[in-house]
């Protein structure tokens, strides 16, 4: 009696780890190649309105018709979001926001992508204007996901 009692234990614990256990899903990468790019970060510091940090950019995405985008398909590419756009200084995140953007099919197949920080961000105070800036942009298209580092980006100032 004692053995079938620990037996039923044993395969309770057992269903209840195996039941309980949690899935965790990882996003494919997208695996894509930035060409061209030209980023431009400056602080509004122009008098009679609070100051501002802004952000904009633009670059092309590669497409090998013969290849494709190293293991993606062209729906990939026509799909493609800038989900998120982060700056950092030092490897400190000073901002970290959803970009407005807009992108469109080049005659070549390739991508051109152009995107802003949409509003006036306050600037912070942490930022060293002196200092250059990295962002880390991050791309979604088809359940995957792809980031591409900007360094060394100058920070302007408008008066």
């Amino acid at each position: 009696m004692k053995f079938i009692f620990n037996s039923i234990g044993i395969i309770i614990i057992i269903w209840f780890s195996v039941s309980c256990s949690s899935h965790i899903e990882q996003e494919e990468k997208l695996e894509i190649e930035v060409e061209n790019s030209k980023i431009n970060a400056w602080l509004n510091l122009m008098p009679g309105s609070p100051g501002s940090f802004h952000i904009s950019g633009e670059f092309n995405i590669a497409y090998d018709s013969t290849y494709g985008i190293k293991n993606s398909k062209k729906e990939d590419l026509d799909s493609i979001l800038v989900t998120k756009v982060e700056v950092y200084q030092a490897k400190n995140l000073l901002y970290s926001f959803t970009p407005e953007f807009e992108s469109k099919s080049l005659h070549d197949g390739n991508m051109f992508i152009k995107f802003n920080s949409q509003k006036r961000l306050s600037i912070n105070k942490e930022l060293d204007p002196e200092k250059h800036i990295d962002l880390v942009i991050h791309f979604y298209s088809a359940g995957k996901i792809f980031s591409y580092k900007a360094e060394g980006i100058k920070i302007e100032k408008a008066y």
